[in-house]
C-alpha cells in the first residue's frame, strides 16, 4: 500500500488545508497567518485517510506567523482518515471454470476447472462428466470411458488393456470373452483346441476343446483327420481299417495284422501282450461251423454221442493257441456236423489230430436231403494212427445230386484212458484249405 501524503499547510491567502491521501493520515495542516495581528485564520482539518491507512492526526495543526504584527491564529482538530479494504483479483472455488493454478483458491486447475488436487493419476479426473462426483472433486473415471491418453489399447490377442477405465482408478482389460488366439489341433494329440479367451485380467485361457474320436490332429488345417490312410493318423489306441481309425482289439480277438492289437502282436487272433502266438483262422471256403473249436467250452454246432464213454472242450490245441482248443474223446464216443454242399465239385476234407494211446477215424457222408436225414452214402473215411498233431486234407468228389453232407468222427482207445484231440476241422472247396 502506498503511503499517506500529508495535508498542506495553510497559507495567507487560503482557507484551509488541502485533503491528505494515502494509507496515513495527512500531516498537520499549518496555521494560516492572521493578517492583521489577532484576526488571523484558522487552519482546517487533516485530510482523510487513505484507503485501508489510519485516520489523520487528532491534533490540528497550529497556525505559525508569517508576518509581524499578528499573533498565531489557534487551529482546529484535523479529523481522522477513513480505512477501506484494497481492490486486489477475486480467486475461483472448486468446480469453477478455470486456465491456470493460479486462478484457483486450490492452486490446481485440472482439465479447466479448479480441482481439489492435482489429480495426476491414470484413471482420475476432476469432471463430473466422467465421474461419478463432482465437478472439482477428483475421483476415478467410470467404467468404460476412454480418458485423456491415461490408457493405452494393446492387441487383444494380449488381454492386456483396452483403451478405457475400469471404473476402479485403473485402466480396463479387455473384457471375458474376447477372442485372444486361433482354433488349433496341435500335432501329435488328438483334441482340437477352440478359440482362446480373455478372462478379463489379462490373461488369455483355454476355452475347451473336442476330442477327436480314435483320430489325430491334422495340424495344417487346425482340425481333426475324419478319414485314415495310416495308422499314423490314429491315436496311439486305434488302428486305421481302410479309411476308418478302430480301437485296437484286445487279446483272443481276431485280427489280420499286428496293428490291429494291442499287444501289436497277431497270430490269428491277438496275441497275449509281450509275447507271439499262432492261431490260425479258418478261411471264408471253409464250411464247417466251428472248425477250430475256438467258442471256449462250448462245442455248438458239433453234436456228441459218447454213450457210456466221454468227450469235452480241452485247452491242448493243434497250434497252442492260448485262445483255442479242440475237442477230446475217449473209448467209443463221437462228435458230428450237418452242412449244405454245392454238388457235384472237389472238396478238401481232414482234421489235425493227436492220438494218445488209441487210434482215431472220420467218416464223410453225402445225403439228398437238405438236412442229412434219409440214407446216406460213403464219400470218404480214413483212419488216423500219429500219436502228435498232424494233418493230411484228403481229396474229396461231391457228387451230383449230394445237397447235405455229415461228418463223423471217433477214437478207439488201445488202453483204458486213450483217446484223441481233434481240431481244425476242414471241408473246403479245393484247393482251399483250412
Amino acid at each position: 500500500m502506498n503511503a499517506a501524503v500529508a495535508g498542506t499547510s495553510g497559507n495567507a491567502d487560503a482557507d484551509e488545508g488541502s485533503i491528505g491521501r494515502g494509507d496515513d493520515g495527512g500531516r498537520e495542516a499549518s496555521d494560516v497567518e492572521g493578517g492583521a495581528a489577532g484576526g488571523g485564520l484558522v487552519g482546517v482539518a487533516g485530510g482523510s485517510g487513505g484507503m485501508g491507512g489510519a485516520g489523520g492526526s487528532l491534533d490540528g495543526g497550529v497556525g505559525e506567523t508569517v508576518r509581524d504584527g499578528g499573533g498565531p491564529g489557534s487551529g482546529f482538530d484535523g479529523s481522522a482518515g477513513t480505512g477501506a479494504a484494497s481492490d486486489g483479483p477475486q480467486l475461483a472455488i472448486l468446480g469453477s471454470a478455470c486456465g491456470a493454478d493460479t486462478a484457483c483458491l486450490s492452486g490446481h486447475c485440472v482439465e479447466g476447472v479448479c480441482c481439489n488436487q492435482a489429480c495426476i493419476t491414470s484413471c482420475y479426473s476432476c469432471r463430473h462428466s466422467t465421474t461419478d462426483d463432482l465437478d472439482g472433486l477428483c475421483a476415478p473415471v467410470k467404467a468404460g470411458i476412454k480418458h485423456l491418453a491415461d490408457c493405452a489399447i494393446m492387441a487383444t490377442n494380449s488381454c492386456g488393456t483396452d483403451g478405457k477405465c475400469d471404473g476402479n482408478g485403473a485402466c480396463e482389460k479387455w473384457a471375458t470373452g474376447t477372442v485372444c488366439g486361433a482354433v488349433s489341433c496341435p500335432a501329435g494329440t488328438s483334441s482340437q483346441i477352440s478359440v482362446p479367451i480373455c478372462d478379463g485380467n489379462g490373461h488369455c485361457v483355454q476355452n475347451g476343446s473336442t476330442a477327436c474320436g480314435f483320430f489325430t490332429c491334422n495340424s495344417g488345417a487346425a482340425s481333426c483327420y475324419t478319414a485314415c490312410s495310416t495308422s499314423q493318423q490314429c491315436t496311439s489306441t486305434a488302428y486305421c481299417d481302410g479309411a476308418v481309425c478302430r480301437e485296437k482289439k484286445t487279446p483272443s480277438e481276431l485280427c489280420v495284422a499286428d496293428a490291429e492289437c494291442q499287444s501289436l502282436h497277431c497270430g490269428g487272433r491277438c496275441c497275449p501282450t509281450g509275447v507271439s502266438c499262432s492261431c490260425p483262422q479258418p478261411t471264408a471256403a471253409n464250411i464247417l461251423k466251428n472248425p477250430g473249436f475256438d467258442s471256449g467250452t462250448s462245442l455248438d454246432p458239433w453234436t456228441l454221442d459218447v454213450g457210456s464213454d466221454f468227450g469235452e472242450w480241452r485247452k491242448a490245441d493243434a497250434t497252442s493257441c492260448p485262445y483255442s482248443g479242440s475237442i477230446w474223446l475217449t473209448g467209443m464216443a463221437s462228435f458230428a456236423q450237418c452242412v449244405s454242399v454245392h454238388a457235384p465239385g472237389a472238396y478238401k476234407f481232414g482234421f489235425s489230430i493227436e492220438n494218445v494211446n488209441a487210434t482215431s477215424s472220420c467218416v464223410l457222408e453225402g445225403y439228398s436231403s437238405g438236412d442229412c436225414s434219409g440214407l446216406p452214402t460213403t464219400l470218404h473215411s480214413y483212419d488216423w494212427l500219429n500219436g502228435v498233431w498232424s494233418s493230411l486234407p484228403d481229396d474229396v468228389t461231391i457228387p451230383v445230386g449230394t445237397t447235405s453232407v455229415r461228418v463223423t468222427c471217433r477214437t478207439s482207445p488201445a488202453v483204458s484212458g486213450g483217446g484223441a484231440y481233434f481240431d481244425m476241422g476242414t471241408l473246403s472247396p479245393s484247393p482251399a484249405g483250412y
